[in-house]
């Protein structure tokens, strides 16, 4: 799924959110270091595996998740993961803007 699809179905999960509640991303992520050879190789399988495979950095979905509108957003690695799996988490305003 390439960027522009990616956007599309995240406002389409926003929008059947109830006002108030809270959306879940769980992907790989592109980590803050250098990256080690477990992430190379996941980073390599996304780019050979799909026609846009691509990694975003938790910055980069950060940004996105708050541009569609979302508030208190939250992200970060999770600690066993090996290969850089991430969560992010954010809430969608009680009201419309």
């Amino acid at each position: 799924m390439g960027p522009v699809e990616g956007e599309k179905l995240l406002a389409k999960a926003i929008k059947a959110l109830k006002f108030g509640g809270k959306l879940v991303v769980i992907d790989l992520f592109r980590g803050p270091a250098k990256p080690d050879m477990g992430e190379c190789v996941e980073a390599l399988k996304l780019e050979l595996g799909t026609q846009h495979g691509s990694m975003r950095t938790l910055e980069a979905i950060q940004t996105e998740l708050t541009d569609l509108g979302l508030e208190n957003v939250q992200v970060t690695f999770m600690a066993d993961s090996r290969v850089n799996m991430g969560l992010a988490v954010a809430k969608r305003p009680l009201e419309q803007p």
